[in-house]
Order: structure tokens, then C-alpha cells, then sequence
């Protein structure tokens, strides 16, 4: 894949407030979020979205999978150390 770049900006317990994306594949993945900024969707919302892989939609799941992995080890409890 060429090299592309992803911009999603969310509020602290809020839904996406906007994103910017600049890749030769924007137009795959520009209404997945024009959507969930219109729904006011949280980023680990996303996550649970199904995103085909290998294509440039797959860069949203992992960055929302990235999120809610994040916010899970606020409670240390629910996530095992050691390799990521």
C-alpha cells in the first residue's frame, strides 16, 4: 500500500468531532466517517465496525482498537501485561 494519513479528532467522552484523511484511498474509508461523525459514534464504536483487511479502511479499525486497548488499562485489571 502507498503511504497514506489519517487525522480522527475526538473530544475527551465524546463522539469523533471531525477527521481528515489524505491517501490515494480516501474515498473508501470518507463516508465510514462523515457517518460516525454524524451519529456522534465514539472511536471504540468504530471498533466494532467490520473493516475488510488488507484495504485502507482497516487503518480506522486499528486505531479504534488502539483506543479502546487504551482506555481498558485504566483498569489494570481487565488488561494482562506483557507483550502487546
Amino acid at each position: 500500500m502507498t503511504d497514506s494519513f489519517d487525522l480522527v479528532i475526538v473530544g475527551a467522552g465524546s463522539g469523533g468531532l471531525g477527521a481528515h484523511v489524505l491517501s490515494p484511498g480516501a474515498g473508501e474509508i470518507i463516508g465510514e466517517l462523515a457517518l460516525a461523525v454524524e451519529q456522534r459514534m465514539k472511536l471504540a464504536d468504530l471498533g466494532l465496525l467490520v473493516h475488510a483487511y488488507p484495504t485502507y479502511s482497516s487503518n480506522i479499525g486499528l486505531l479504534a482498537a488502539d483506543a479502546a486497548y487504551e482506555r481498558a488499562e485504566r483498569w489494570h485489571w481487565l488488561v494482562r501485561k506483557g507483550k502487546r
